[in-house]
């Protein structure tokens, strides 16, 4: 598996339990800092770090880093493609039966080049699927409507599989809420509807849920100066986080924010294996106990997360738990016209007003949670992940080969 997306991991769990799995994982330690390699052998559950390789680049002027971007891209692709020959090695001799799944375009593009070689039986092009960029602005839409689709085509043809549910989903959206475009909305593939705990009783303080990788663009420092915020006005709000966390980014959130930590206002509760049913449970029943999810990514178009649904939006919605997300992603629109979402501004001032709304209004949030259920009627699509990593893999286990 080659990839750079925040779910990466635990599909490399996950397809674990059918084969052995090597995977080959690319994260920005930060906007500015450069690019983080990782290389992990996984068996069965249990994984193993064989490899870790920084690409250094530390620049705080915008201009040096978008005129970086194109020989960093170079590097980035020469480098994952030189630890994906290395991660294939680790799964047995040339004559083992090799699979590959590629991740987003970039993943992709590196099954590829491993499929011309010969090194791959066959490859899944796992697709990230965007909303249509803004028109008015050149770099969207640009970015989005010329280079990520003429990719995104490129690899959809040359791939032994498109894995996603674009299609169905897309069909159910317009039916659901009369699109006249069918290219408007265009989104991720839907995670299972399970262990939804719509009428699950309030138990302890109210609180908001993040769910997610915990990460440089993650969106939780403007999370925690709305917490801070709420604080100064003697108004209390508590944060829960899910997911696997870099621990240095951790460690630096800590610091920022020692005052929101060390007043109990926020837990992390460490990450969790997607699957493993007990966690999965427990996952579920703390994000169906939260007032909502937050989704608020900053940067505008300068994240790309602005303009895809993430899985944990869905993760959300699976357990009728509305969600909190940044007016200028391209998915609020559609959230909200749905009544599933509140979108406010990515600004502290702007984020604290609506946790207020979400924690005091029972009316409004009642009606949120209303609107949950006949919304994801129309996405839901069980355990599509499963099956595909089952179907991917399922010639290596007929074999016997790693």
């Amino acid at each position: 598996m080659t990839g750079s997306e925040t779910y990466a991991f635990d599909m490399a769990l996950m397809a674990s339990r059918f084969t052995n799995v090597a995977l080959v994982r690319w994260t920005p330690p930060g906007q500015f800092e450069g690019s983080l390699f990782e290389t992990y052998t996984i068996q069965k559950g249990q994984s193993k770090r064989v490899s870790k390789v920084w690409v250094p680049l530390r620049t705080r002027r915008r201009s040096l880093w978008y005129a970086s971007r194109l020989p960093l891209f170079v590097i980035n692709t020469w480098l994952m493609f030189s630890l994906a020959i290395k991660a294939r090695k680790h799964l047995g001799a040339d004559e083992a039966i090799v699979s590959g799944l590629g991740i987003g375009w970039g993943g992709a593009i590196i099954t590829l080049f491993l499929k011309k070689l010969g090194l791959l039986e066959s490859f899944a092009y796992y697709r990230v699927d965007w909303f249509v960029g803004r028109r008015q602005n050149f770099y969207d839409s640009f970015t989005i409507n010329v280079f990520f689709r003429l990719l995104d085509r490129t690899l959809s043809r040359a791939s032994g599989r498109v894995w996603n549910m674009t299609e169905a989903v897309r069909e159910a959206a317009i039916l659901a809420h009369n699109f006249r475009n069918p290219k408007e909305m265009i989104v991720k593939p839907p995670i299972g509807n399970g262990g939804a705990h719509p009428k699950a009783p309030r138990i302890e303080e109210p609180y908001i849920v993040y769910c997610g990788e915990v990460k440089p663009g993650c969106g939780l420092p403007l999370v925690l100066g709305a917490l801070r915020t709420l604080r100064t006005q003697n108004q209390i709000m508590n944060l829960k986080i899910i997911g696997r966390a870099r621990t240095d980014y951790l460690t630096n959130l800590h610091r920022e924010f020692g005052d929101v930590f060390d007043a109990g206002l926020c837990q992390y509760l460490g990450g969790f294996d997607a699957g493993n049913e007990r966690d999965k449970l427990r996952v579920n029943q703390i994000i169906a106990g939260a007032d909502a999810g937050v989704a608020i990514f900053p940067s505008g178009s300068d994240n790309t997360s602005n303009y895809v649904i993430p899985n944990r939006i869905l993760l959300y919605l699976a357990n009728h738990t509305p969600v909190l997300i940044n007016e200028d992603s391209a998915a609020a629109d559609w959230l909200c016209s749905a009544g599933v979402a509140l979108a406010t501004s990515a600004v502290t001032e702007s984020i604290a007003k609506g946790i207020l709304l979400l924690r005091d209004s029972l009316e409004y949030k009642t009606w949120l949670k209303s609107n949950i259920g006949s919304f994801m009627a129309t996405i839901a699509s069980g355990s599509e992940t499963e099956r595909a990593l089952e179907e991917l893999t399922g010639n290596l286990s007929c074999t016997g080969n790693g």
